[in-house]
């Protein structure tokens, strides 16, 4: 396919675009920024494109919309930067003073230095990524407020070599690729500032401590919720109980994602208008978003409602035709709950009467239910090749993947939100 159009150029953005964002994290564990994913998923489909540098704008401004929906004030987005795209000054597209360039350390020696100069004069951050210790020359070292160094391409001999070199250097240093908390404690460890990586979303299981109040009441009340018995007077007085919970369910509710054309009022009202299971997946959203208020909490809960609705949109379109989207939802929204209670999968299903198909797809052993799980976690960490392994086995196409992606971004960020103070709605 040739794109020849300014129309058609817009239609690969928007059309073939995959947005992901990764965390990352401070010293605190709290958020310091994303460092945002995007790119055309089936580049191998389209050889032309008459203005490039447009193209390559118009593709970082799309990106940067739809990541950065929902970002707290002072929070940094991180988006990778190619030769040619600085050589394009591609960058300018983009809101100045919040934003990082990451150049890879391997092209960073190309790069005349009075363009790198011009674009931090223009207010951008810029970070050298993937360092592996070679010698720059010239004041690259000096020019680069971050330098990201990979924790699971160098081993701990050549990492301690590495961050000895950079003493001399002012940069804020970056752990990337972290895939577990022993890696983030090592990091920590090491005088590092700032984390990035899967650690995140796997849970920080700790010996000897227990389980915070709060996160087991709510896991109990997740527990009454899938009661067999349930039903519509019970869960009105369940939800009652809870005014936060009553408070966050009916603004999802009223949220623009539902098209309803007269706002709910009530929680009876809205289980007689949109039906019991409804409103039991959406109170289920509601609970593990207030297991954990950190910003860890915050970010999986963000993956596990994202995940949810994406699962569930496959399965009405047809991508995953053999299940119901009721019971895809809850797949992804249950998929991050180990890592939100600090608890291994098994001990967490232990104590919720769930289907028994349900466990075994969360415990990685239903062979057609998990791997919708696998491509999730795969594209959140930024693997397009494992993702369009995946999406292949899975027989849905790329584009259609990374439009029902960015959907259900902006359906989490106003399930999470609300409506108001969206600046993309």
């Amino acid at each position: 396919m040739i794109t020849n159009t300014k129309q058609n150029e817009n239609q690969v953005v928007q059309g073939s675009l995959f947005v992901a964002r990764k965390p990352i994290f401070d010293r605190k564990k709290d958020i310091w920024g994303y460092e945002l994913l995007f790119r055309n998923c089936e580049t191998d489909k389209y050889a032309l494109i008459l203005d490039p540098v447009a193209a390559t704008a118009s593709i970082i401004a799309d990106g940067f919309i739809i990541g950065s929906r929902g970002l707290e004030p002072g929070k940094t987005i991180c988006i990778n930067f190619s030769l040619k795209t600085l050589l394009d000054s591609a960058a300018l597209a983009l809101p100045r003073g919040m934003v990082c360039l990451e150049i890879p350390a391997s092209e960073a020696a190309t790069i005349p230095q009075e363009q790198l100069s011009m674009l931090k004069e223009n207010g951008f951050t810029l970070s050298l990524d993937n360092y592996q210790g070679q010698d720059l020359g010239g004041d690259y070292l000096q020019m680069a407020d971050i330098i990201k160094i990979s924790f699971s391409d160098n081993d701990p001999r050549k990492i301690m070599q590495i961050r000895s070199k950079l003493k001399a250097f002012k940069s804020k240093l970056a752990a990337m690729k972290l895939e577990d908390w022993a890696a983030y404690e090592g990091a920590k460890a090491l005088g590092f500032q700032l984390f990035q990586g899967y650690f995140f979303s796997q849970p920080e299981i700790l010996s000897g401590r227990k389980v915070p109040s709060g996160k087991i009441s709510r896991l109990r009340l997740l527990q009454k919720l899938y009661a067999e018995d349930l039903d519509v007077e019970q869960f009105v007085k369940l939800i009652s109980s809870d005014p936060a919970l009553v408070y966050r369910l009916m603004r999802y509710i009223n949220s623009p994602g539902f098209g309803l054309i007269s706002e709910i009022i009530s929680i009876k009202h809205a289980v007689n208008l949109l039906g019991l299971t409804t409103l039991k997946h959406w109170a289920t959203a509601a609970i593990i978003a207030d297991i954990d208020s950190s910003d860890k909490g915050a970010e999986l809960s963000w993956l596990a409602i994202q995940r949810a609705f994406f699962l569930q949109r496959a399965a009405e379109r047809g991508f995953a035709k053999d299940f119901d989207p009721e019971s895809m939802f809850l797949l992804g929204l249950f998929s991050t709950l180990d890592s939100l209670m600090g608890m291994t999968m098994d001990q967490v299903l232990a104590e919720l009467p769930l289907e028994p198909w349900l466990k075994s797809a969360l415990t990685g052993q239903d062979e057609q239910r998990s791997p919708w799980i696998s491509m999730l976690e795969h594209l959140e960490n930024g693997s397009l090749e494992k993702v369009q392994d995946s999406l292949s086995r899975l027989a849905m196409p790329s584009s259609k993947a990374a439009a029902l992606y960015m959907e259900a971004g902006k359906m989490t960020y106003e399930a999470l939100h609300g409506s108001e103070n969206n600046p993309n709605k």
